[in-house]
């Protein structure tokens, strides 16, 4: 009898994790997936007599690329940036290197991460338009010696012209910048909010910004100083995803819960892979939509700039792209510049895809906006953009 017992308890185990893994699998958004309210988004375009003016590109997470050989991602993105030329720039939206930042020792670790970030950097050897790097978690994980080292890194990177790196290495930001009469960017350090041990080196540094009240003092000055701008805030942690770090997990973290150590650790576990994913969602990891820190960054900063007519917000963190038209602004997650995860259909989204690729927003001169999302990967690298959606109607409209 115990026997047969044990044996039909394994098989309801096993038919449990069948279940779920089908029923989780159904709302992954394997393929390019909109809202119903973005019903026929492929005819949704730009008015033919307008003119394409700028153009913003926004990708995350770029720091594990492929070191031998073409990198998909980066053959898209270099032709995408050529195209465009100086009427552009681009937003590097953090974990610039995977998956400790540009750690100072030993010297292989140091010099396979600076490998990572020349890869990228290559990218915009004949690019003439302005390139600008936001920190993000993994960045901070070399901790504040090796985050200046990238900053370094990048700021003195003799190959390309017109790179930088913002905030400051140990500063939280925002800086202003004015890209042109209808645009202007504030970068943050997100990670800066979102962990106690960073907030001692905006004082080390002597930041002009030393405090999260301040920060915020700074971003609502710039919202009403650019009410007639568009304005993007480029960090690393989203404000809205319906990927893992906004509290969705696969059948994948709730059985095998180890492989989010290392993939080869197919060791089935399934009620500690959702205890596991249970502890995520309540707030163990600042770096979840859970945790109270990220939720209060999350607040403070739509708040601050709550009273602007045109806000974009622009982020990483989850490796998917994702668009959402919430709290009265857009917020694009670009986060698959180098890994992948999944996100879910539905809830709040208008758009999601758990590939890679990045997303452009454009501007035009009959003063609508326009944001487009593409991907190297097929067979949908050939009907790219994978998604449009207009962000700000022509002036007039």
């Amino acid at each position: 009898m115990k026997i047969k017992s044990n044996s039909a308890f394994l098989l309801s185990r096993i038919f449990v994790a069948v279940f779920l893994s089908i029923l989780i699998a159904s709302c992954t958004a394997t393929k390019p997936w909109h809202s119903d309210e973005y019903e026929n988004w492929e005819n949704r375009m730009p008015e033919r007599d307008s003119q394409l003016e700028y153009q913003l590109f926004l990708i995350g997470d770029t720091g594990e690329p492929v070191l031998d050989g073409e990198d998909p991602v980066l053959v898209l993105l270099e032709e995408k940036l050529l195209e465009a030329g100086n009427n552009s720039s681009i937003v590097f939206l953090g974990d610039n290197i995977y998956s400790d930042g540009l750690e100072p020792e030993p010297l292989e670790a140091k010099e396979i991460a600076e490998r990572k970030l020349t890869k990228t950097l290559s990218s915009m050897h004949d690019y003439g338009g302005r390139a600008y790097f936001v920190a993000g978690n993994h960045d901070w994980y070399s901790n504040f010696e090796g985050l200046q080292l990238q900053e370094e890194f990048i700021n003195e990177y003799d190959p390309v012209e017109n790179l930088s790196f913002h905030p400051r290495a140990g500063c939280p930001g925002p800086v202003e910048v004015v890209l042109n009469d209808r645009l202007v960017l504030a970068l943050i350090d997100s990670e800066w909010f979102l962990a106690e041990e960073t907030k001692e080196y905006a004082t080390q540094q002597g930041c002009d910004i030393q405090t999260a009240d301040e920060s915020m003092t700074e971003l609502r000055r710039l919202a009403f100083e650019h009410k007639d701008k568009t304005m993007v805030i480029a960090v690393h942690h989203p404000f809205f995803s319906n990927g893992r770090h906004g509290g969705y997990f696969t059948a994948k973290q709730h059985i095998f819960p180890l492989t989010e150590i290392n993939d080869k650790f197919w060791l089935p576990l399934p009620g500690l892979g959702s205890l596991y994913v249970l502890l995520r969602n309540l707030g163990v990891s600042d770096e979840d939509f859970g945790g109270s820190m990220n939720k209060t960054y999350r607040q403070q900063v739509l708040d601050a700039v709550n009273d602007h007519p045109n806000v974009i917000t622009a982020a990483g963190h989850d490796h998917n792209l994702q668009f959402f038209d919430e709290e009265g602004a857009h917020h694009i997650v670009s986060g698959s510049g180098s890994k992948t995860s999944k996100a879910r259909k539905g809830k709040e989204a208008g758009f999601v895809y758990s590939n890679k690729g990045f997303s452009i927003i454009k501007f035009y001169n009959n003063g609508s906006v326009w944001a487009e999302y593409v991907t190297p990967k097929e067979p949908y690298a050939d009907d790219n953009p994978i998604f449009r959606v207009q962000l700000q109607a022509a002036d007039g409209s």
